[in-house]
Formats: C-alpha cells, sequence, structure tokens
C-alpha cells in the first residue's frame, strides 16, 4: 500500500493535473450560432466539479475568519472538532487530490458550508437563495434521472447490467471470442473487461497509460505478458496526439510504450476488429 502510494505521489499527479473544473470546459467546443447553452452547461458542469476541492477550503477559511471575528466560546467548540474532521478527511486523500477523490470526503465541508451561510446572511436573503438552490438541485436531479431511461438491460456473464445498444454490439464479438476463464491482456485501457468476460489477467496492471507509467513498468508488464502467455489481447492504438488532449501533462517521451507494442505484434495476430463508442479495438489472439 505504501509502495502504491509513493508511485502515486511520484507519477499520477504529473499526468493527471489540471485546474480543478477545467475538465468539463475542455469537452469540446461550443458551436459559433446556438452554443450560449451548451457553453453554459459545460460552465456548470465545471462550477460542480471544482464544488468538492473548493468546499473544503472555504469551510475552513470562512470559519476561521469568523470564529476569529466573533469570539464565541460555544461556537468554537461545536465547531473547531468538525474542521478538525474536514481537514483530517482532506489529507486523507492523498495523493489523489482530485475533484472525483475528494467528493468522497465533501460531506463534512458542505454541511459546515450550509451552516456557515445561513448564520451569515440576513434572514430576508435566505428563502431567494435557498429557492434557487433548491431549483438547481432539482434540475440536477431531474437530469440524473431521466438519463437512466436512456439505458436498457441486458445479460453479461458479470450479471445483469444497464447499457445502451453500442454496449450491447461492443461486447458480443468480445464475449464470442473470449471464453470465461481464458487469459487476457487488455492493453492500454478498459480494464471492465476482465470481470466482465469472467477472463483473467496474468500481469499485476489492469491497465497501462501511455505518459504516465514509467519505464519500468512498462519492462515489468512486457515482461509478465512474456509469462504468463495470455491466450487473447485485446489492443487499442491511441495516437499520441489523443493521449495529450486527454491529459496534456503527460510525458511524452512515454508515448506510446514502444516495447509493449512490439511484443505484442511479434507475438500475437489480429483476428478481429471491435468498434464502440469507446473508439476502434483489436482482438489478438496468440501465435
Amino acid at each position: 500500500m505504501i509502495e502504491a502510494m509513493r508511485w502515486t505521489a511520484a507519477n499520477y499527479t504529473g499526468a493527471n493535473a489540471l485546474p480543478y473544473g477545467a475538465l468539463g470546459m475542455a469537452s469540446g467546443a461550443a458551436p459559433a450560432a446556438g452554443g450560449l447553452l451548451q457553453q453554459a452547461g459545460r460552465l456548470a458542469a465545471s462550477v460542480f466539479e471544482a464544488l468538492p476541492a473548493v468546499l473544503p477550503v472555504a469551510a475552513l477559511a470562512g470559519w476561521a475568519w469568523r470564529l476569529g471575528k466573533r469570539r464565541e466560546a460555544a461556537e468554537t467548540r461545536s465547531i473547531a472538532p468538525l474542521l478538525a474532521i474536514t481537514l483530517a478527511l482532506v489529507l486523507s486523500a492523498w495523493p489523489r487530490w482530485s475533484s472525483i477523490q475528494l467528493l468522497f470526503v465533501a460531506a463534512v465541508p458542505f454541511t459546515l458550508c450550509g451552516i456557515l451561510l445561513h448564520r451569515s446572511m440576513d434572514a430576508r436573503r435566505r428563502p431567494g437563495l435557498y429557492a434557487a438552490f433548491l431549483l438547481l438541485a432539482a434540475i440536477s436531479g431531474f437530469q440524473k434521472t431521466a438519463a437512466a431511461f436512456d439505458y436498457s438491460g441486458f445479460s453479461t456473464r458479470a450479471g445483469f447490467l444497464r447499457g445502451t445498444s453500442e454496449d450491447v454490439e461492443f461486447l458480443e464479438p468480445l464475449e464470442r471470442r473470449i471464453q470465461p476463464g481464458d487469459s487476457l491482456f487488455v492493453f492500454p485501457y478498459l480494464p471492465a473487461l476482465y470481470p466482465l468476460l469472467d477472463a483473467h489477467n496474468p500481469t499485476r496492471y489492469l491497465y497501462l497509460q501511455p505518459g504516465m507509467m514509467t519505464a519500468e513498468d512498462e519492462r515489468e508488464a512486457v515482461a509478465e505478458v512474456e509469462a504468463g502467455r495470455p491466450r487473447w489481447v485485446v489492443l487499442a492504438e491511441i495516437s499520441r496526439e489523443g493521449v495529450l488532449a486527454a491529459w496534456p501533462r503527460s510525458d511524452p517521451s512515454r508515448i506510446p510504450m514502444e516495447s509493449m507494442h512490439i511484443y505484442l505484434r511479434t507475438h500475437y495476430r489480429e483476428v478481429e476488429q471491435v468498434n464502440g463508442k469507446w473508439g476502434g479495438l483489436e482482438i489478438l489472439e496468440r501465435q
């Protein structure tokens, strides 16, 4: 566990770091005509994505200012332990202080910010602001509820899932080729295929992100693939431009993982191509 934390601190942040909320704004340019609503939607999404990182800072700074200014002993005794818990929760998310990770520790700072806002605001302004918050929450809840109706149920080896018709078409050739219990190596992404296909991964790596994994990781992965000799490989060719578009701070010298590509192309042959919403994949079989 300690080694995994050390590796993450040394490699994950460098390749994956972006300003909080930037991912939502980077999801494509809005069209020139009729793009204002799309831009507004992206801006709102970016704000929501940034909230888990903003809330702890706002709670700690806001309450420090309020407690220092008012100096009420009763309020300090009730709030100070919650501020300590907030700080401890944020520290527990190290070294991945991403919005997604911080979301899991956002409950306490979210509550503290709500209490601070309530106590600091004039009573006459509260109803209007709370109504706006409730409206935003209702819109968000409606969007998430409505999205579920876009999915239909289908059976897989992993059980009954919900998804789109594209998901069904995507899994069909993979389930047809790769039988339960077969050895499989997925490169570089889509680790969910291991449980979905009930396949055995002979390596320690669920995925290998080009530009983030080190040269040592690649050497170990190649050695483990060579030793494990998986029957199947699911390969996605992701260009350097594609990797840098998603992870702009990746190390370009580590894209692509040339040694792994050479090994797979030398020892495996393509038997089928699969196209889906995640792009094109190749099913390779060991020669």
